[in-house]
């Protein structure tokens, strides 16, 4: 481990610390799913962040995390790996702005589909590649984008109870205005 990397975790630890102490209960759920842990994030976790993203304010903490931490450096691929899974999770399940956003920085999503980095001889960066990949596939298919979300939803029905206060709001294509975006490759 070199002295920057051993600089970065501290500044992360003491970052970590601050939220966990003065936080917004966005900010800790936040934390929690966007961490350099070897856990995933719960579902429920993910489902009150997707949640979240229908009050603008919080969308805009929501996206800015998610978006930073895709921005870590190679040794917390952990990190950028847990920031695709919830950009994923997002996109089915959150407000459909995320896809606009995403097809915006389909950039920044093609580089991290060519993400690198090996832990001795074991390649850390293939779950990266592959989930970006799967994502950028993704953006460009709108139909896609709506089963998925259908999905989703018809999921979160079944486990929520259809009256038992799921407060997500629309869905893919409905009649609320609803997403119009093309298939996008920009950026």
């Amino acid at each position: 481990m070199n002295i920057s990397s051993v600089v970065g975790t501290l500044k992360e630890t003491a970052e970590q610390v601050r939220v966990k102490a003065r936080g917004t209960e966005l900010e800790k759920r936040l934390l929690e799913a966007l961490s350099g842990e070897n856990w995933g994030a719960s579902t429920t976790l993910l489902n009150q962040i997707a949640q979240d993203t229908y009050d603008y304010d919080k969308y805009n903490t929501v996206m800015k995390s998610m978006w930073h931490a895709m921005e870590a450096t190679a040794t917390s691929w952990r990190k950028v790996f847990k920031a695709l899974s919830l950009m994923e999770f997002l996109v089915k399940n959150g407000n459909e702005r995320i896809i606009e956003d995403a097809r915006d920085r389909m950039g920044r999503l093609r580089g991290l589909s060519e993400y690198t980095f090996y832990e001795g001889s074991i390649d850390r960066g293939s779950g990266v590649r592959d989930k970006a990949q799967n994502m950028i596939e993704l953006l460009r298919d709108n139909e896609r984008i709506r089963e998925e979300r259908e999905k989703a939803r018809q999921l979160r029905d079944k486990f929520a109870g259809f009256a038992g206060g799921n407060n997500f709001a629309g869905g893919y294509g409905g009649t609320g205005g609803g997403f119009r975006g093309g298939g996008g490759g920009g950026g």
